[in-house]
């Protein structure tokens, strides 16, 4: 390798993770001599991009006159390193191994030993039942057959609750097991290693203290966004906390580093794909055609919570129309090592009034859920992703959320409340009349909804009737059979308030038909 004046070991300053890859900052002051030397930098990871490489020179004394040391060249050298085959740490997890495989082999005999006794007292209460069953013959029945009888019960119970916590123990252990050999076949690192140096050849008119920056581009980290709320019920609040999940295998361990997390995308650099023709051919319509028109259903997306109105599209925002890339920075510097695990780093916090209520949709599910309404009070976006739903202390599952921007409301569905049974039943009937050519569909909806809980309820059902985009299909609600009070907006969604006491039922129905002329044909 190249004689050089100095070698300095380096440590990682800051990380910015990007979608697929991730830029690294090195930072070192050097203590330099006047005129040209050569500086060897390291150890970095040996995957890093040479075409990324940027380094900077800067004195720490920043009221120097003096000019800054200039850069001449920097080249990346890579070679193996040896060092010790039998690392600290896996000595100490075979040692850990052993001690559990120990405990591990205690426990399976112990099961054994359980497993025979458990054997023998079920042996015990089953000839005990048998006998009484004879004296029962000849004699009536004695009290104490009844002690047998329960002793031995009670002796079969008692050994029952020892196995099952004695599996419990097993299944521990089992995990425990397989969690050290996945750190020890971490930990085994082999003879050599592959690394990569900085040699720096730097000329400086001074001598002085000097800090040297690296940054460079590395593949194998990738960040995804992943959020935690909590519903605080005694002060409607919902508790929102906002992190970064971090896998990282670049070679190198980022140790007490500064992270941030950029949504830009530098692999926007790459060519578009080639399109092909798609060839459309057409015809003309034949007679009987022209007089059949064809309307079909369809479900449409409707935004409720953003306090803006959005321009309708057909098509989402693709990969290549632009956007402004974001940056959130950690809250704290954060260790992530180079192990391809996933890890937790939070760059944001913040509290929110929350509108509650029991929701329940009985087309799409067959419960009442309680749904919050919230705004977004931080002064960045939400970006999509999975949320960790907790009532207080208690985990009570996972949703997600959308793009979400600052200022705007969204909405988090916190579970179903399990003490209201929710029964549906649907029928459907069709007609079609000769002497005004009309074909009706007609619809009937009856949700029964019984609280059994020690609490009363205000439940709001929502039920949805088709809107008609042509004059000549009309829907129209039956106000004789329909639960009357509900609210009907643009969209035909109808809103009832539902007041359920305690032990009670209510029952929601709805009754509607579709008309239209039979020359119009209806695929729903």
């Amino acid at each position: 390798m190249t004689r050089f004046d100095q070698a300095i070991e380096t440590r990682v300053d800051r990380v910015t993770v990007l979608e697929d890859r991730a830029q690294v900052t090195r930072v070192v002051t050097v203590d330099l001599a006047s005129g040209e030397q050569l500086l060897l930098l390291g150890p970095a990871t040996p995957v890093l991009v040479d075409r990324t490489i940027r380094c900077s020179l800067r004195w720490t004394d920043k009221d120097s006159e003096a000019d800054a040391p200039k850069l001449a060249d920097v080249a990346v050298k890579r070679r193996y390193v040896v060092h010790g085959s039998r690392p600290q740490d896996e000595t100490q997890l075979r040692e850990e191994l052993d001690e559990v495989l120990e405990r591990f082999a205690e426990l399976a005999d112990e099961a054994q030993t359980l497993f025979w006794e458990r054997d023998q007292a079920l042996s015990v209460l089953q000839a005990t039942q048998e006998m009484l069953k004879e004296r029962l013959l000849v004699a009536p029945f004695d009290e104490t057959w009844r002690d047998a009888i329960e002793e031995s019960r009670a002796r079969l119970e008692a050994l029952e609750t020892t196995i099952l916590n004695n599996q419990f123990s097993l299944e521990d252990l089992r995990l425990e097991v397989a969690r050290i050999e996945r750190e020890l076949r971490l930990s085994i690192r082999p003879v050599s290693d592959y690394h990569a140096f900085f040699l720096l050849s730097v000329i400086s008119e001074h001598a002085g203290a000097c800090e040297i920056e690296l940054e460079y581009h590395v593949p194998c980290g990738i960040w995804r966004p992943s959020y935690r709320a909590t519903l605080l019920s005694e002060q409607a609040t919902v508790a929102w906390e906002s992190e970064a999940v971090v896998w990282q295998a670049t070679g190198e361990d980022w140790d007490d580093a500064s992270l941030s997390f950029s949504t830009a995308r530098p692999s926007l650099g790459a060519q578009l794909p080639i399109l092909h023709d798609d060839v459309v051919s057409l015809r003309d319509k034949d007679e009987r055609e022209r007089k059949i028109t064809d309307v079909s259903s369809r479900d449409e997306v409707i935004q409720t919570t953003s306090q803006v109105d959005r321009e309708e599209s057909d098509t989402p925002p693709g990969l290549y129309d632009g956007g402004e890339a974001r940056v959130f920075e950690a809250e704290s510097r954060v260790t992530v090592p180079s192990d391809g695990r996933p890890y937790h780093v939070r760059y944001d916090a913040w509290e929110s009034a929350a509108e509650s209520e029991l929701l329940c949709v009985p087309e799409q599910a067959l419960f009442v859920f309680l749904r919050s309404i919230q705004v977004n009070n931080s002064s960045n976006p939400l970006l999509a992703g999975p949320v960790r739903l907790y009532r207080g202390n208690s985990y009570v599952g996972q949703s997600s959320v959308e793009y979400t921007a600052a200022a705007q409301n969204f909405e988090l569905a916190w579970g179903s409340e399990d003490h209201v049974a929710v029964v549906r039943e649907t029928h459907t009937d069709f007609e079609e009349t000769s002497i005004r050519k009309r074909r009706i569909h007609t619809f009937s909806n009856l949700t029964r909804l019984t609280n059994r809980g020690r609490t009363p309820l205000t439940v709001t059902v929502k039920e949805r009737v088709p809107v008609a985009e042509i004059e000549d299909v009309a829907v129209k609600i039956s106000e004789e059979s329909t639960r009357t009070g509900f609210e009907r907006d643009e969209h035909g969604v109808l809103s009832w308030q539902v007041e359920l006491p305690i032990a009670a039922s209510e029952e929601v129905a709805l009754d509607f038909n579709v008309s239209m002329p039979s020359r119009i044909r209806w695929s729903g």
